[in-house]
């Protein structure tokens, strides 16, 4: 067989070329200049070291210079050069798209099961948005208040279908994902819950759980879940003792904060 066709069968492999994208050159023509404006700003805190080594790997991912790996196809016969990637979760567009498709593809092959599903999001106003993109224990909580308020819906919609709770009750499943943008790259935290349109029960601790589906939730029912989760993030806040910053941003000198708070205002943090 010859090379051209060995190579047709199995494909080949093309090396993807960050270098030649407007991302990767506007980075590596400004970035470290930028870094340096940021540094000097009067008043105003560096940008945290995570933030840094998170731009800088960037520009080394896919760049055969900082690393690879010979790859031999036996099919083809031909040796390929596969550079390392950064594997970083906050910006780079390739590793990112990697680790959602291989998430999709786990939820889908070993997690979910063979059941309807209902997403839900819900967007929260710019004060909570900046509280929430800061703390990540608070996030956590407001999550699971998010979550508790959608099982309850599921569960009363349940009592009013008529089905028998048992000895285990109603119970549901749900897969949450945090994104952490919005569709112009603003900070903008939500939430998407994918959860299960329906509720498991069984008639004892043993006993395999049964699902039962439930009909589509009406307006009234989605706005009930919204009031619920009202008094419950509210119930949250007051506990923690942190209402009053969840009506109203609060100024933060570091660097970060003041680009996130533009950054949820649609607003220029930097530059002239």
């Amino acid at each position: 067989m010859h090379g051209s066709a060995r190579e047709a069968r199995c494909g080949g492999y093309r090396r993807r070329s960050p270098e030649r994208t407007l991302l990767y050159r506007l980075l590596l023509e400004h970035l470290e200049g930028f870094l340096a404006e940021l540094a000097a700003t009067p008043g105003r805190r560096d940008l945290p070291g995570f933030v840094k080594r998170e731009l800088r790997r960037f520009l080394e991912c896919g760049i055969l210079a900082h690393g690879f790996v010979r790859v031999h196809c036996s099919e083809c016969r031909r040796d390929s050069l596969v550079a390392f990637s950064c594997k970083a979760r906050g910006f780079c567009p390739s590793c990112g798209a990697r680790r959602m498709s291989a998430t999709a593809a786990h939820l889908v092959d070993r997690v979910l099961p063979e059941a309807p599903f209902r997403q839900w999001v819900v967007t929260f106003p710019f004060p909570l948005r900046f509280l929430l993109a800061y703390d990540a224990e608070l996030c956590g909580q407001v999550r699971l208040c998010f979550l508790k308020t959608v099982f309850a819906h599921l569960a009363r919609r349940a009592r009013r279908q008529g089905l028998d709770p048992a000895a285990s009750g109603f119970r549901s499943g749900a897969i949450n994902v945090i994104q952490r943008f919005g569709g112009a790259l603003n900070l903008n935290i939500h939430f998407h819950a994918l959860v299960l349109d329906g509720v498991y029960t069984s008639a004892h601790a043993f006993a395999r759980p049964q699902f039962e589906s439930l009909p589509p939730p009406s307006r009234e029912d989605v706005e009930k879940v919204l009031s619920d989760f009202r008094r419950r993030l509210r119930s949250l806040f007051e506990r923690r003792g942190m209402l009053e910053a969840a009506e109203s941003t609060s100024d933060c000198d570091s660097v970060l904060a003041h680009v996130a708070a533009s950054s949820i205002r649609g607003r220029i943090g930097t530059g002239p």
